[in-house]
């Protein structure tokens, strides 16, 4: 009888360390696709603002933003006052607001930074929702080796 209770517990002693090595090596896979999946959303992410960018600059490019956006009326110029360094300050000032004008612009109508942001968005938690699937299995599993291993303890008293 002792024979065969040794016999028992080393049988299970064995597959308890079978289960957990297999379930180590699903860990490490998983851990390993979390890493991929970074990596792909930062790629992603950086071909979505290189094509936002790209459609930016061409937009600041046409004729009639040019025109737009370097034809100043006399009453939108700073007076001058003060020495060379305030007035350029002042005119880099209205320069920079007027290209956040136009810019803002362009995203009001064309929307490519607001679409860019909801494709990695959407990226993002289909790339999450798979990795979260996988660890809900894992720890699954993780439990029903818990509770197989608690079965087998009770079993043989």
């Amino acid at each position: 009888m002792m024979k065969s209770f040794v016999e028992n517990a080393h049988t299970d002693s064995v597959a308890a360390k079978q289960r957990l090595n297999i379930l180590i090596e699903r860990l490490r896979k998983l851990q390993a696709e979390q890493e991929t999946s970074k990596q792909r959303l930062r790629q992603h992410l950086s071909k979505k603002i290189i094509e936002a960018i790209g459609a930016l600059i061409g937009y600041l490019k046409r004729p009639e933003v040019i025109k737009r956006f370097s034809t100043w009326n006399s009453d939108e110029l700073p007076e001058v006052q003060g020495s060379w360094e305030v007035i350029e300050a002042d005119i880099m000032k209205l320069v920079h607001k007027r290209l956040q004008t136009v810019i803002q612009e362009w995203e009001g109508e064309e929307q490519k930074f607001a679409e860019t942001r909801s494709s990695v968005v959407s990226f993002f938690l289909k790339e999450n929702n798979y990795l979260e699937r996988e660890l809900r299995g894992l720890e699954v599993s993780v439990s029903k080796a818990g509770a197989y291993c608690s079965h087998q303890q009770k079993r043989r008293r």
